[in-house]
């Protein structure tokens, strides 16, 4: 009995270390197309019809590639207007030191030649998707019928549709086109590079966690000057 477990024994393990030779094997041989498919899950890029407004979710538009992208669509018709929004405003920005992003946009694109009348900024601060989708839900109310071009990084798009479809719903979300901005990581080898890595990573963490839970709760504001010294324990005397 002992001497038949014993001859079973190492057959049992050649079986498994073919089967996991043959795997590896297999993976070597298509880790391209599926690393590939692993990246495509995250993009939504649609063939859209020109539309009255490109819309450009907080981060998407970071450099000259992308804003000379942004007002090339203007240019060609595909939309006639640019919506943005304005990030929360930092310290530096609140003293006059330095503009605010929503300005330094409107300033680049219309010095690429989109006019000042075709661009447009929603009231209030908008830091995530989210607080992007709540302000373009009450911007929608009174205008129902904007054709609207949501325009994402090329690998955010599948966790923006879902939170524009969490908020606008069903009618004001159908009519949305969705495109991608095609710069920085590719696709194609985004496993190449640690930036690749790290993007593909957080946009599944992002996608899991808003399936999961929805939306995160607001972070506080930073402190202003008045709240700090009002933080700072009484003086003491000598």
């Amino acid at each position: 009995m002992n001497v038949e477990r014993k001859a079973w024994l190492p057959r049992r393990w050649v079986r498994r270390l073919l089967v996991a030779a043959v795997v590896l094997i297999v993976l070597a041989a298509m880790h391209r197309p599926l690393l590939h498919g692993v990246a495509r899950f995250l993009i939504v890029d649609q063939p859209v019809v020109p539309a009255d407004y490109l819309v450009l979710l907080p981060g998407t538009v970071d450099n000259d590639a992308e804003l000379s992208e942004v007002a090339r669509r203007y240019a060609t018709g595909e939309v006639h207007g640019v919506l943005l929004f304005t990030p929360p405003l930092s310290r530096a920005v609140r003293c006059g030191a330095w503009p605010d992003r929503a300005t330094e946009l409107r300033g680049d694109l219309e010095q690429r030649g989109v006019p000042p009348e075709a661009i447009v900024v929603p009231p209030g601060e908008c830091r995530t998707s989210w607080d992007a989708a709540e302000s373009l839900q009450l911007w929608l109310e009174q205008r129902p019928k904007m054709r609207l071009i949501i325009l994402e990084r090329l690998l955010r798009g599948r966790h923006d549709r879902r939170i524009l479809s969490t908020v606008l719903g069903g009618q004001q979300a159908a009519g949305l086109q969705f495109s991608a901005m095609r710069s920085g990581i590719d696709e194609n080898d985004w496993w190449q590079s640690r930036e690749g890595i790290q993007t593909v990573f957080q946009s599944y963490a992002a996608l899991a966690f808003d399936w999961c839970n929805g939306r995160s709760e607001q972070c506080r504001n930073p402190w202003t000057l008045g709240e700090f010294e009002n933080s700072l324990p009484p003086p003491t005397d000598p």
